[in-house]
């Protein structure tokens, strides 16, 4: 996969496990996080950057796209969520039962192959006339909850009337029991009540079903506090285990290209338009929020455009070079230590180290522009 050899992904949840899903077909999740839009813009990204052979493949984001569509349909939770997201109520109740008729109509066009069967005939018909029983039943509910005389409800979250909640306390119970997936009455009952008792109910991440809410109760954080270096001794400290390693001298640093690739480069500006949002978050100096924004003119990445429902960042061209040599340095020391975790000498102060040494030289370039820009000429100092 194009994810394992770049060793970055396009924003989606894509793993191996999604392809080699012989022994876990019975996991939903896996489907859920592959019929997603995230994946349907990763590849329609790399489609239109050529990163792959993927051309001609606009029928499969179609496919993607609006299986997405009758996922969110199905796990509305909140009147505060927007479009497919929101229940159906009164005011898009019309819209849905659109939705609904164009999703029957068009799952039950599907095929098998381009002159195959149809889906809903063949042999894999189960989950997709699944989909169709859910979405209309999703319109029956709603016209016996919401649309009769003095109605108990206004609208209808259909999350909370999914099997997943059941699915999930199914789990509890079984891991209660260890190794033993058939347990006694006794054990049952054991189980049944320690799970009453327990003040929060959490769901293995191994298991079929995965919650798309997470509430807890209390939570202390079980992480060291790290103390942090200054950033001189941070380089002090990596000057000296460069003259004494030297391992960014070494033949794999060399085999490193001195730039990324332009899939990398895409994921990497995706990423720095997180970072400009997170440090934007707790800055109220004016100055450093335009130095942490882009600019009219600033390269944008394609992916967070293509991404782009109205809220995210993007970043200016100084924190997508600092996060370009970043992601780098990173790739050295995984590539050096033959492992994919940094543990033993590259701690984060030797990796901020070996980040701000590069930094510093492009930075130079960086202010002799200015000057000259400002000046016409580098005064002699």
């Amino acid at each position: 996969m194009l994810q394992e050899k770049e060793g970055l992904r396009l924003a989606n949840k894509l793993t191996a496990l999604h392809v080699q899903f012989r022994y876990q077909k019975i996991k939903v999740r896996l489907a859920a996080q592959l019929l997603s839009s995230s994946v349907a813009d990763a590849l329609d990204l790399c489609e239109k950057e050529e990163f792959e052979a993927l051309a001609g493949c606009q029928e499969i984001v179609t496919f993607l796209r609006n299986f997405n569509n009758y996922f969110d349909m199905l796990n509305s939770k909140s009147m505060r969520q927007y479009g497919r997201k929101k229940p159906i109520n009164h005011r898009n109740c019309s819209e849905i039962k659109r939705e609904v008729q164009m999703a029957v109509q068009y799952i039950e066009s599907l095929k098998c192959g381009e002159n195959g069967p149809l889906i809903i005939t063949s042999k894999r018909k189960t989950g997709f006339i699944g989909f169709i029983i859910c979405l209309k039943y999703l319109l029956l509910l709603f016209k016996r909850l919401c649309m009769v005389p003095q109605a108990p409800m206004l609208f209808l979250p259909a999350y909370k009337s999914s099997q997943g909640h059941l699915e999930l306390y199914f789990a509890s119970i079984r891991s209660r029991g260890g190794h033993n997936n058939n347990p006694t009455a006794s054990q049952f009952v054991s189980a049944y009540k320690k799970t009453l008792l327990h003040m929060e109910l959490k769901a293995d991440r191994t298991g079929n079903c995965i919650p798309l809410q997470q509430i807890s109760i209390m939570t202390v954080s079980s992480a060291a506090k790290i103390n942090f270096t200054t950033v001189k001794d941070a380089m002090v400290e990596f000057a000296e285990l460069n003259v004494r390693e030297g391992w960014e001298e070494h033949d794999y640093a060399e085999s490193l290209p001195n730039r990324l690739t332009q899939y990398s480069e895409e994921v990497v500006r995706h990423i720095a338009g997180f970072v400009t949002r997170s440090f934007s978050a707790n800055r109220k100096c004016a100055q450093c929020f335009r130095a942490l924004r882009a600019l009219s003119d600033t390269v944008r990445s394609k992916l967070t455009e293509l991404k782009d429902r109205g809220g995210l960042v993007y970043p200016s061209d100084d924190v997508v070079q600092i996060c370009m040599i970043a992601e780098r340095t990173i790739k050295i020391a995984i590539n050096s230590s033959s492992s994919s975790i940094l543990h033993g000498k590259y701690t984060l102060e030797t990796l901020t180290g070996a980040v701000l040494k590069n930094l510093v030289g492009t930075w130079k370039v960086h202010l002799c522009n200015f000057v000259t820009a400002q000046h016409g000429s580098i005064p002699d100092l």
